[in-house]
């Protein structure tokens, strides 16, 4: 592997891929006609950096993104990170109480968002230090949300295009949430420096033609959605694909069609993925890019499915290990992958040990909590010097997950220490679960756990013990979850005591 010498910066990278291919597509909606240029989408990005200008954001300033997948998403990152400005993300489909919590830790001077957003919600409430509500369009319908005053059109905003320039280093520019069982997220903040070093790596491992087609139908707003499907190859002058939904389309005939160098996946996705190769014609190997690499993460890949693919489309599908604290720490590609292991670390600027309950190394091939270490590792949990201090030890993070490493450092998952998981690839606190059913009054105690379904893998199931001489049914309680948590986050099924 080529080893990583110098400062990779990502916003001067896709400069220079705009000054050497302008005319190609740099951004696609597959199925669409909407295509974006490189020349087009540097403009772009110029253009919405004089919106915040004239919206007086300077160094340090936060800014919640929430915007669905799109071009806007990318402009506004973009224009953020070059002002030096700090941009949140969260899941725009999430429940009002959701946002709320991310809102009020965050506590924004300003929101982008688009139209629909603004004339959907009907529960949030203004944080206190709100100054304006930036409209990628104009506003379909009334605002349910925030005084009209500080609501604003892009279109309606004097402003001059302002030089897309790249912050210093070691400026803060995004913060993700994130979850560890304690039923509240966490603030993840991250350098710009942490997500050059990450796509310097990546670049490395996994280069990219000019023009090449990388596929996304993940996400943006997690760390992994982000770094890998967007910021990954516009760093380098390829082509991000978006594909929005794939209840219509065939991942496979998408792969096929536009001769995809690339692509990220969940373990979901790559399901589907299975089922569709095991109907497709015999020649399928021969219709797909000789060049395809296939990438998976978000949660742990079953082994099964690894060598599903690889025996029928002949692909080694790569599997790494990260979170939002830290980007990938462990990486599989082309000279190094072991089917059923999460990758080995890239010792050139990440560590990992596996250790005990009291934090001490434990021996090669033994079961202990994964505890990392690198140059993209955050500080901490901002504004949390509790959890921070209990989770973050002599440079080490205690990841609460529990794995192994082999006598080749190949590191293997195996459940988790902490009560938090992933269902469809996606973060469930199971004490936030517990203590929406606990807030209702007839409910003395709650329960969550994890159990395996063959067809979604992970889902939460809930057991509650009501107060004495009460009756409430599952159907309610399965309510009350709908009404404050994200769909994968509501318990499969509710088991009642008396």
């Amino acid at each position: 592997m080529p080893s990583i010498q110098s400062e990779y910066n990502f916003i001067d990278k896709f400069i220079t891929a705009a000054e050497l291919y302008p005319d190609h597509i740099a951004f696609e909606i597959g199925g669409t006609d909407v295509k974006y240029t490189y020349r087009e989408c540097y403009t772009g990005i110029e253009m919405w950096k004089g919106y915040f200008q004239t919206l007086n954001i300077r160094q340090g300033d936060r800014v919640f993104i929430l915007l669905p997948e799109g071009i806007e998403f990318i402009f506004s990152f973009y224009a953020l990170a070059s002002i030096g400005a700090i941009s949140a993300f969260y899941d725009i489909k999430a429940t009002d109480y959701e946002l709320n919590q991310v809102i009020t830790e965050f506590d924004p001077v300003g929101i982008v968002a688009s139209s629909k957003f603004l004339t959907t919600r009907e529960n949030l409430i203004e944080n206190k230090s709100l100054q304006f509500v930036l409209v990628n369009e104009s506003i379909d319908g009334e605002s349910n949300y925030f005084a009209s005053s500080k609501t604003v059109t892009a279109a309606s905003l004097p402003h001059e295009p302002q030089k897309l320039v790249a912050p210093d280093s070691d400026t803060i520019v995004s913060c993700h949430f994130t979850y560890k069982g304690l039923g509240y997220p966490l603030q993840v903040r991250h350098k710009y420096h942490d997500y050059s070093l990450f796509l310097e790596q990546s670049m490395n491992i996994y280069p990219q033609k000019p023009g090449a087609a990388n596929l996304t139908c993940l996400p943006f707003y997690p760390i992994y959605g982000i770094s890998s499907s967007v910021l990954f190859p516009l760093s380098s002058g390829a082509k991000l694909l978006l594909y929005i939904d794939l209840n219509k389309n065939s991942i496979l005939n998408i792969l096929e069609s536009y001769q995809v160098s690339l692509v990220c996946l969940v373990p979901l996705l790559l399901k589907m993925l299975v089922k569709e190769a095991k109907s497709a014609g015999a020649d399928i190997r021969d219709r797909l890019n000789p060049s395809l690499e296939i990438i998976s993460g978000g949660s742990y890949l079953d082994k099964n499915i690894q060598e599903d693919i690889y025996r029928l489309l002949g692909i080694k599908v790569y599997q790494g290990y990260g979170l939002t604290e830290s980007f990938p720490i462990t990486f599989s590609y082309k000279d190094k992958v072991k089917f059923g292991t999460i990758g080995a670390a890239f010792e050139e600027f990440t560590s990992l040990m596996i250790v005990d309950h009291d934090g001490q190394p434990l021996p090669t091939g033994t079961v202990g909590e994964i505890a990392i270490k690198g140059r993209t590792l955050t500080e901490g949990y901002f504004g949390r010097e509790e959890e921070t201090l209990r989770l973050f030890k002599d440079g080490y993070h205690l990841t609460g997950d529990l794995g192994f490493v082999d006598h080749e450092n190949f590191l293997y998952f195996v459940g988790r220490k902490q009560p938090f998981t992933k269902v469809t690839s996606r973060m469930v606190d199971l004490s936030e679960v517990e203590n929406v059913l606990k807030s209702h009054p007839q409910v003395m105690e709650a329960r969550a756990v994890v159990r395996e379904n063959k067809k979604f893998g992970e889902l939460v199931y809930a057991t509650v013990k009501l107060e004495e001489h009460q009756q409430l049914t599952e159907i309610e309680l399965r309510n009350l979850c709908k009404k404050y948590l994200s769909k994968h986050k509501i318990p499969s099924k509710v088991t009642i005591c008396y």
